[in-house]
């Protein structure tokens, strides 16, 4: 399951950057870096790195794959996703779904939330995300983490 949610994220990352074009562009690649709190780390504060492609529908709407990498010692996650963002002027804002893998023995399903601001090359994004726990000693939204980015948009 893994290698397929993940072959399917680097398929799209890869054909929105190839199909990156003219600044009239319908297709986005963004490289980003940030901070995040994270209440399932001892550190509670990780640092994040994701590649994000924005393909357009229409005028308003854009489906976003992307792939978050949180490098750590013990257990680095790496969360591939599917974002669809509402888009007004320079703001967006949206939501989606993320597979969490953590390390090589742990994977979770999580809903992402984002709000954020693009202008010429620039990216910034603020984020919230949570795991879906189905236990009866966890609620709905188990672990979660809330971020800032700042990207390059190509």
């Amino acid at each position: 399951m893994k290698k397929i949610i993940l072959s399917l994220v680097a398929i799209g990352v890869l054909a929105g950057a190839a199909a990156a074009g003219p600044p009239e562009k319908k297709t986005v690649f963004s490289l980003n870096a940030g901070i995040a709190y994270d209440t399932t780390d001892d550190e509670m504060i990780v640092a994040t790195l994701d590649a994000r492609v924005g393909f357009r529908l229409g005028s308003h709407f854009q489906l976003s794959p992307e792939v978050t990498y949180a490098p750590h010692p013990q257990a680095s996650i790496l969360s591939p996703g599917l974002i669809l963002n509402y888009i007004s002027g320079h703001v967006f804002i949206g939501g989606g779904v993320l597979a969490q893998f953590h390390g090589s023995y742990d994977s979770f399903w999580a809903v992402k939330f984002n709000v954020g601001y693009a202008r010429g090359h620039l990216l910034a994004t603020a984020y919230f995300s949570a795991e879906l726990y189905t236990d009866e000693y966890t609620g709905l939204f188990g672990s979660h983490r809330v971020g800032l980015t700042a990207g390059y948009r190509f």
